[in-house]
Formats: C-alpha cells, sequence, structure tokens
C-alpha cells in the first residue's frame, strides 16, 4: 500500500508500471518443473511467468483506480495507444509481460523507448548491483555505479524464465541501445521516492556508456 500511495502523491509524474511475475511465477514455475520435467518447455514455462505478471498488474491497477488507465498493456503499445494515455488526465499506465523469451524488465526498457522516458527504475529485493550473487555469496560487494558493459560483464549472456538478476541480458542490451539509465532500488519507500526526484538514494546506477 505505501507504493501505491507514493504514486498517488506524485500526481506531477507519468508513470508505467511494469510489473514481473516475482514469488507467484517462480512458484508456478518450479511446480510445473517438478510435476512434468523436461517436457515442459521454456516457452510454456514463460507463459506461466506471463500470466503471473498480468495478475500483479490487474492487483496494482486496481489499487490505483482513480488514477490508473482501465487497461493493462499486454502488447507493445501502437501509436494510438501511446497518444491515448499521454493525452489522458490519468498518471499511471499498467503493464505486464508480453512474449515469450522477453522479460518485463525488457519491456520496461521497451516503454521508456516508445514514451520518450530516459531512464528506468527497477524495485526489487536487493538494493544493490554487486559483483556476485548476494544469496549466494556471503563477501559479495555492492556496486552504487556502473555503466553498461561492465555491468553485462556480471549476468549471464542468455536469458532463461525465471531468472533472478536486477535486470536480465536482453533488457540490459535494449536498455543500452537506448542510452537508458537504470536506478536499481530495494523496496524501501524512501528510495524509490528519492530515485523518481532525482535525488540520492539508496541502490545502483547503471548508465550509458
Amino acid at each position: 500500500m505505501a507504493f501505491c500511495e507514493l504514486i498517488s502523491d506524485s500526481r506531477d509524474k507519468k508513470f508505467v508500471i511494469v510489473t514481473g511475475g516475482g514469488r507467484t511465477a517462480r512458484s508456478y514455475q518450479n511446480a510445473a518443473r517438478k510435476i512434468i520435467g523436461e517436457k515442459y518447455g521454456e516457452e510454456a514455462l514463460d507463459w506461466l511467468g506471463i500470466a503471473a505478471t498480468k495478475l500483479n498488474a490487474i492487483l496494482i491497477e486496481t489499487l490505483l483506480e482513480p488514477i490508473a488507465c482501465p487497461y493493462i498493456v499486454d502488447r507493445e503499445p501502437d501509436r494510438k495507444a501511446k497518444q491515448t494515455f499521454l493525452e489522458s488526465d490519468k498518471t499511471v499506465l499498467m503493464a505486464c509481460g508480453w512474449e515469450p523469451g522477453w522479460s518485463t524488465d525488457y519491456v520496461a526498457a521497451s516503454c521508456a523507448g516508445i514514451f520518450g522516458a530516459k531512464e528506468i527504475i527497477v524495485v526489487g529485493d536487493t538494493a544493490f548491483v554487486c559483483d556476485k550473487d548476494p544469496h549466494k555469496h556471503t563477501d559479495a560487494r555492492q556496486i552504487k555505479a556502473i555503466n553498461w558493459p561492465d555491468y553485462k560483464m556480471l549476468i549471464p549472456s542468455e536469458w532463461k524464465p525465471g531468472m533472478s538478476a536486477p535486470i536480465d541480458p536482453i533488457a540490459a542490451r535494449l536498455s543500452m541501445e537506448l542510452g537508458l539509465t537504470a536506478k536499481i532500488v530495494g523496496p524501501s519507500i524512501k528510495s524509490i521516492r528519492n530515485a523518481i526526484y532525482g535525488r540520492p538514494f539508496e541502490g545502483t546506477t547503471i548508465s550509458p556508456v
């Protein structure tokens, strides 16, 4: 609720909020792997994840109903959809996963390109990009600032459904091509607010070269 209150209070800005699948997606994907095994292909696992992202988008759209557009963007918006949102008095547009092989990180970067934004804010469980997986290595070092080429050296080169990374490989490539800045923050509402308004925040900034 605190996140929704923050967005509601920020009426001077417009937001495209892209929801991930999170634990719900991973729970379904893990269950499918256990029950069906290798017969359940990567594309099918992606569709499970996409369904979870839409479920989460519907929840946030419902909570933000007075200021949110009454639909979920589940495919690349065309010019008419873009203008409808930009000219609307609504300040929030919800989006979810689009296609197998396209993470919600990629959707966020794509939306930034479509709507002319120069930065994305990625809210996750961990506030910082680290030089190692902090869930596996207690000596992982937090990184406060990094560029896209150096960031790509820290993560796998290929996307897999359920991958856990601040920003996945395909989204990193697109963000670099678009010249986007990404701000990685944890669940702290203060950090999210500061990132939105360009103030110092606890987290990592990934910048163009």
